[in-house]
């Protein structure tokens, strides 16, 4: 097992590479952004919905996934990732575009609000702002994490198929 899949916990989370430092760090920024205004109505402000005021299936969704982004990385660190592909960076990446997805969606069907019998759409607020931002990180990240295990499996194929090099041996 390498210094970065240890199995304790504590130790294991602490070795997080700097992508792996970045999907965490988005995953927390995205379910933070519950508290921030996702939905603005600009003539009064009383009528602005966080995300959690607002909270529905795409949120649930969001969530959800940012949860078992971190769970996943937490798993992967502590030396017990995913028993079959996709892998961790292909899992983080596809997290990364299905939350992008969703907080599309979430920006193109704002809901709207009756006042005094007109009814009006809600305009985006920096909340979908971070989560759309978060989910790039995210994807990105995954992207990234993907590349490095990618190239570390060529690196240790290659080694294993080098004819001339031999491993030293050790004496008892």
């Amino acid at each position: 097992m390498d210094a970065n899949h240890s199995t304790d916990p504590a130790r294991g989370n602490r070795n997080l590479s700097a992508y792996e430092r970045l999907a965490v760090a988005a995953a927390i920024i995205s379910i933070a952004s519950l508290a921030a205004p996702w939905y603005r109505l600009g003539f009064d402000p009383s009528l602005d919905r966080s995300g959690l005021e607002a909270f529905d299936f795409g949120a649930a969704a969001i969530v959800l996934t940012m949860v078992a982004v971190l769970t996943l990385i937490h798993l992967c660190r502590t030396g017990r990732p995913p028993a079959v592909p996709p892998r961790e960076g292909a899992l983080v990446a596809a997290a990364g575009i299905w939350t992008a997805v969703i907080a599309t969606f979430l920006v193109f069907n704002p809901p709207s609000v009756d006042v005094d019998g007109l009814e009006t759409r809600y305009s985006i607020g920096f909340g979908l702002v971070i989560i759309l931002v978060s989910a790039g990180a995210l994807a990105v990240s995954g992207l990234r994490i993907r590349d490095r295990d990618r190239d570390r499996g060529a690196m240790r194929a290659q080694e294993d198929q080098s004819p001339g090099v031999s491993s030293p041996s050790r004496s008892s």
